[in-house]
């Protein structure tokens, strides 16, 4: 087969055929066109059918519904007169149309029938009934079976009303649909065709033929689809009720109340629905046929004689300038394709000729200059050149069949030759030079190029090498290598960058420090203008102090040029050009070093910079010599404090002060640190030469020489006399700080004495009436005693915080910490507070469960005088039924964090600096929160006492939040527990 279609001739019918396809594409196209005018001709016809249909059905509604409007005014019907009931009968037998008729009351039960009832029956289910109830029209039902006839019907009804519009009773009249038949429908329905009528439920209403066969069953049942619905008619191929092939066709029955309305699938048998499109497409399907056999048979002769004999010929020719006769010629003429290509052979032909001798010339060229050999795949030589002959020492019938390791040098190590061998075994051509032995045993270089001739499977036959003596030109590289070396030694580790420039400016040589240097690359400046890398503020300094001289003839130096790196910074350097001429003497380039002097120059402005920055230093600075004391440098401020103008200073004598005899101690060891060589610091009192009183803070230090001699030493003075005022001052407002705070500390704990015994007589008394069970206070008296009570207790809390306060400024308040759970001491304060709180109906909640085991070493005490303090005054702030929120949480291993948080007034902004301040209470002293205004200066003293701090965050009108940061464990000596007014360990709020 498949050297059938290898053969023109089977390959020009393949084509034909191949361009007959569109014939085959407009037979289908014409075949699927009829097929749907089959089947636009069936939708017509059921079309017209169930229009029919439709129209008839309309008909008899229409007479129903004139015949109901009739009986609804009729007295008989209206006052249900006797004998009412048999005009129904009379009008069953009269209209065949009708299945049934008759009265229903206004609930839907049968009042009376056409058709005898066995049994009560009721409308009141039915679509007519609910919607004859909404108005006073007639309506109409859907289609549905009938419930007293086992028939299709569909109900048309109509309300009979009173004088006030009421609804007295409901007339109806049941339309049969079986009156559609063949009998009746006559030549509108298609001969052997089917006709399913089926409700919304999909449920057969009446069929033809087959009737009682198919009536009450689903509609997928009688009809079973088997393709696809045309997408413009809905027409579609399925099997009917008798199993015969139909198209069927589907068409809604209007007339209908229900929301879909009744179907019709009217089913007309295949084949007579397709006869005439199977004929035409049989004769279409010849037609193609034989024209398809009369151009095959054409097709087969024409290409014998028009194309297979002139190919053949052509052939022949080929095959006669493969076998090296390139004289033989077509003798075709030009006048068609084959033609053409006969002249082509032919040209060929000539050219090959040509070829042939180019080439024979070109190898004999080749032999004259190159040495040249051919080697099989074993390397063993099979032709050697003239050339080779002569270089190599041997005789050509020496070498023929000889294998190349003939001419081994011994110089090459073994993975040489393994690479060059694996190299043109794969078929690749290989470069490089070898060295090779004469027979004389002497040894020559030749640049090699093999090229291994490969058969039609890609693997080599045999290698062709073409060699050229390199032995004096390497001898001439290897003299320049080593040249070329040393130069490249000095350029590379010059330190400066050495370039060559044409006189134009650009670079034609560039040292590789440049890299070091500017960060540029040698490649990278080739050809570009030197002024390029040049400050824009420079270039004019460059061209008149290096550029022009140069051009001149002239040596030239330029110092301090700013030249660009790559990133765009600059750097300074010394920038020498020296010109450089031909053998005529002109210039033909210039020779230019730079130098990198950028850290000359820094260090050159920095020590200019220390220098201004001496001199017009507000401390005195001073040089003076060591054996001599005599001063070689001091600036302005130390002659304005010795009272001499600048310029007389150098040549006087260290220090030129006039040294009282009050203060010769300190200028004592300033003499013996200069005689000993060492450093010294000392704050002096002096005399200027103007007679003012000046203290000094002066410290000196040598200068040392590289061996460790002391040459001078440098002195810093600075005038501190107004320092030395204000210590004294200070001390003295110490001083007398120190005394009113003792007189202050001596009168609190007076008065908290003095106050001890009147307070704990109230107090105690009060308790006593309290708790008198022979005399009971009645709710009078109980309300005076509390008052009493409790202003007692926040007096008492109110000394031992104004105490600690004391205390605290005083320095003798000391900690003793202890290590405490601190979740049992939140729910202890809290606990403390509950009462209080549950008064204003606050919600307190305890979210300390993290600390739970969690240890601290702090003074029990004082937190939680710290923690009650936040907490009583979170509940005092707070507004009715809000909430207290006391959270704990471990920051990290060193660091617990409290926080109190209310929903109470807050804090405004503007008053926040004045929280922590004593007897501040923001705002409140007017209203009645009771409080001095002292808890949270002492929660931040205890606080920063125990090492730790406090923060506070609030809302005007949403709440606070106060954050006590404390360490895990407070380094403190531990010491004895402090005492209040009354002798015991406080505690705060415990009676609150």
């Amino acid at each position: 087969m498949r050297r059938v279609f290898k053969s023109l001739r089977s390959r020009l019918i393949t084509l034909i055929l191949i361009a007959m396809l569109p014939m085959l594409a407009i037979a289908w196209f014409i075949g699927m066109e009829l097929y749907h005018h089959a089947v636009d001709d069936v939708y017509r016809e059921s079309k017209l059918l169930v229009q029919g249909i439709s129209l008839e059905q309309e008909k008899h509604i229409l007479t129903a519904r004139q015949l109901l409007t009739g009986l609804s005014t009729s007295p008989a019907m209206i006052e249900r007169q006797p004998g009412f009931c048999s005009f129904f009968q009379e009008l069953l037998t009269q209209q065949k149309i009708y299945a049934n008729a008759g009265m229903t009351d206004i609930d839907g039960n049968v009042i009376c029938s056409a058709v005898p009832k066995t049994h009560p029956v009721s409308f009141s289910d039915r679509v007519w009934y609910r919607e004859v109830r909404k108005g006073d029209g007639v309506v109409v039902g859907d289609y549905h079976h009938g419930v007293m006839m086992n028939v299709p019907v569909v109900i048309v009804a109509k309300p009979i009303l009173g004088k006030g519009g009421e609804h007295l009773a409901y007339l109806f009249v049941s339309v049969d649909l079986s009156w559609f038949n063949r009998r009746t429908l006559g030549d509108q329905l298609p001969k052997d065709a089917e006709l399913y009528f089926y409700n919304n439920k999909r449920v057969i209403l009446h069929s033809e033929p087959a009737a009682d066969r198919w009536r009450g069953r689903s509609v997928d049942t009688a009809i079973r689809e088997i393709g696809t619905p045309d997408s413009e008619t809905g027409v579609v191929e399925a099997y009917g009720g008798d199993g015969v092939l139909r198209l069927f066709s589907y068409a809604r029955l209007e007339g209908s109340a229900a929301e879909d309305n009744a179907v019709i699938a009217v089913g007309i048998p295949a084949d007579a629905a397709l006869a005439r499109t199977r004929r035409i497409g049989g004769m279409v399907v010849l037609v193609i046929l034989g024209v398809f056999g009369v151009m095959l048979l054409f097709a087969w002769v024409g290409t014998g004689r028009l194309v297979i004999a002139p190919v053949r010929q052509l052939i022949h020719q080929a095959n006669a300038h493969a076998a090296g006769d390139l004289s033989r010629r077509s003798g075709m003429a030009q006048d068609s394709e084959l033609g053409r290509l006969g002249h082509a052979l032919d040209k060929m032909a000539v050219n090959l000729e040509k070829n042939r001798d180019e080439l024979a010339q070109h190898i004999r060229a080749l032999n004259e200059h190159a040495i040249v050999s051919a080697a099989d795949t074993a390397g063993n030589i099979i032709y050697a050149n003239d050339k080779f002959c002569e270089i190599s020492q041997y005789a050509r019938e020496e070498v023929i069949g000889e294998n190349h390791r003939l001419l081994n040098s011994g110089f090459h190590p073994p993975e040489f030759f393994n690479a060059l061998w694996e190299t043109i075994s794969q078929g690749k051509i290989w470069h490089g030079n070898i060295r090779n032995r004469r027979k004389d045993g002497s040894c020559y270089w030749v640049a090699s190029t093999i090229v291994p001739f490969l058969d039609r499977q890609g693997l080599p036959e045999r290698y062709f090498s073409i060699r050229t003596d390199i032995t004096h030109a390497l001898t001439i590289d290897a003299a320049l290598q080593k040249s070329e070396e040393r130069f490249r030694l000095l350029a590379e580790n010059a330190l400066d960058v050495i370039s060559l420039h044409d006189p134009d400016g650009r670079y034609t040589y560039i040292s590789p420090s440049c890299q070091r240097a500017l960060d540029y690359a040698p490649s990278d400046l080739i050809g570009h203008d030197g002024y390029e890398l040049i400050h824009p503020n420079d270039i004019e300094t460059v061209r008149e102090k290096l550029h022009q001289p140069a051009l001149l003839g002239e040596q030239a130096q330029c110092d301090y040029v700013r030249v660009r790196c790559r990133n765009g910074t600059y750097i300074w350097m010394d920038i020498s050009a020296v010109p450089t001429r031909d053998e005529s003497g002109h210039i033909v380039s210039i020779q230019v070093s730079a130098r990198d002097v950028t850290a000359r120059k820094q260090v050159e402005d920095e020590l200019r910079l220390h220098d201004r920055a001496i001199a017009a230093s507000g401390s005195g600075i001073v040089i003076f010599r060591r054996d001599d004391l005599r001063i070689v440098y001091a600036n302005a401020a130390y002659s304005h404090m010795v009272g001499l103008p600048e310029p007389d200073m150098p040549g006087q004598t260290w220090p030129v002060f006039v040294q009282p005899a009050s203060d010769a101690d300190g200028w004592k060891l300033l003499a013996e640190a200069v005689d000993s060589g060492d450093e010294r610091h000392a704050a002096v009192e002096a005399t200027s030469h103007q007679g003012l009183q000046v203290w000094c803070d002066v410290f000196i230090s040598p200068v040392r020489t590289e061996v460790g001699g002391v040459t001078h030493y440098v002195a810093a003075i600075s005038d501190i006399t107004q320092h030395v005022v204000m210590e004294q001052a200070l001390l003295r407002a110490k001083e007398a700080a120190e005394q009113a705070s003792h007189a202050k500390s001596k009168f609190l704990s007076h008065v908290s004495h003095e106050l001890r015994t009147p307070l704990n007589s109230i107090v105690g008394f009060a308790q006593l009436l309290e708790s008198d069970p022979q005399v009971p206070l009645n709710e009078e008296q109980q309300d005076s005693v509390d008052r009493i009570l409790h202003a007692g207790w926040m007096l008492r809390d109110l000394i031992n915080d104004v105490l600690d306060l004391s205390r605290i400024e005083s320095g003798r308040l000391e900690l003793k910490p202890v290590d405490a759970d601190m979740f049992d001491l939140v729910s202890e304060c809290l606990q403390m507070i509950a009462a209080q709180a549950a008064e204003k109906g606050l919600e307190i909640v305890n979210l300390t469960g993290e600390c739970s085991r969690r240890t601290m070493r702090i003074d029990v005490k004082r937190f939680k005088q710290v923690l009650l303090n936040l907490v009583s005054n979170a509940v005092k702030y707070n507004r009715e039924n809000g909430r207290v929120t006391v959270l704990c949480h471990r920051l990290n291993d060193d660091v617990m964090q409290i926080t109190v948080s209310d929903t109470g007034i807050g804090i405004p902004l503007e008053k926040r600096g004045e929280l922590f301040q004593y007897f501040s209470r923001l705002g409140a002293e007017d209203s009645s929160i009771p409080g001095v205004g002292v808890g949270l200066a002492l929660c931040r003293h205890l606080v920063e006492l125990m090492g730790g701090r406090i923060n506070v965050e609030s809302v005007p009108e949403e709440g606070s939040s106060f954050t006590v940061e404390l360490p895990v464990v407070c380094h403190l000596p531990e010491t004895e527990t402090e005492t209040d007014f009354d002798g015991k360990e406080s505690e705060r709020h415990g009676h609150a």
